[in-house]
């Protein structure tokens, strides 16, 4: 499975409870050995600064082995905004 993201640059991505490494606005994150006959969940949650405070945004989605899915969390809505 191959997940692309759209984020801000500063934004800190944590994958199934995994902070990952990768910096920057555009991020590719991919997943090799899965078994081809299941199908697996990523709950992905992104949190970034702004001037009004601490957003944060949680998605869980679901993909089978060689499935590309993508997420731009830089054209939604944040489903939760933490004030500082």
């Amino acid at each position: 499975t191959t997940l692309h993201l759209q984020v801000p640059h500063d934004a800190q991505v944590t994958i199934n409870g995994f902070r990952t490494n990768t910096t920057g606005t555009r991020r590719k994150y991919v997943s090799g050995n899965l078994d081809p006959a299941k199908t697996y969940q990523y709950d992905i949650e992104i949190v970034w600064n702004t001037a009004s405070g601490i957003q944060r945004q949680r998605k869980s989605i679901q993909m089978m082995p060689g499935n590309v899915s993508s997420l731009n969390v830089l054209r939604t809505v944040p489903s939760q905004i933490v004030k500082k």
